[in-house]
């Protein structure tokens, strides 16, 4: 169907696109980082964020090692439409505060969570290079082999960012709950007693 220069030039464009959605989600996680007030969960967002930072520059390493892409950024942005809208609402919402409580984090964590976030798609994708490997290399010349180490790595990764975000939101929900049993909503069931004491 395409020729093996336009077959490569195309995984590379894909590999720069994914590269720029990594780059994105980065800064995410470390504004993430600096503005929450949930301090046990400041170094998991900042080693998620260098972790992203890390596989955004490998591939664009594997991108230029594979054709010569030259897409642009607004091409991306529409190719990937549905995860890069919602990387960039919450980094709006999230750039606009100056500290994020431990609420809001999760409200940003679950918003990220409901459409599979780019962790979720990262993964998806490196497991279907490494699941497409053999193929890739057969019809258009493209040796993945090479890359197979370091595509299980960040697949490896990957997974371990969802593990800890969804651990981050447990801690939050079991605090809002010790919260309610310390400080339990009382409804007064005659509030005009406090005003008007019995008389004696």
């Amino acid at each position: 169907m395409f020729d093996d220069n336009k077959a490569t030039d195309g995984i590379a464009d894909f590999l720069i696109c994914l590269s720029g959605l990594v780059r994105t989600n980065s800064y995410l996680f470390e504004n993430l980082a600096e503005k929450t007030d949930f301090s046990s969960a400041k170094y998991q967002l900042s080693k998620i964020s260098q972790d992203n930072k890390r596989h955004s520059e490998i591939l664009i390493e594997m991108s230029n090692r594979i054709g010569n892409s030259t897409i642009k950024t607004g091409i991306c942005k529409r190719q990937l439409n549905g995860v890069y809208k919602t990387i960039e609402a919450v980094l709006e919402k999230v750039l606009k505060k100056e500290k994020i409580t431990t609420d809001e984090l999760s409200n940003f964590l679950s918003m990220l969570e409901s459409s599979g976030g780019v962790e979720q798609y990262l993964l998806v994708q490196a497991k279907t290079f490494l699941f497409m490997s053999e193929e890739i290399i057969r019809t258009y010349g493209v040796d993945f082999k090479e890359f197979s180490a370091i595509l299980t790595h960040i697949a490896q990764e990957e997974k371990e960012h969802l593990e800890v975000l969804e651990e981050i939101k447990k801690k939050i929900s079991n605090m809002s709950k010790k919260n309610e049993i310390h400080h339990p909503k009382v409804k007064y069931q005659n509030p005009d007693a406090w005003t008007f004491p019995p008389n004696t």
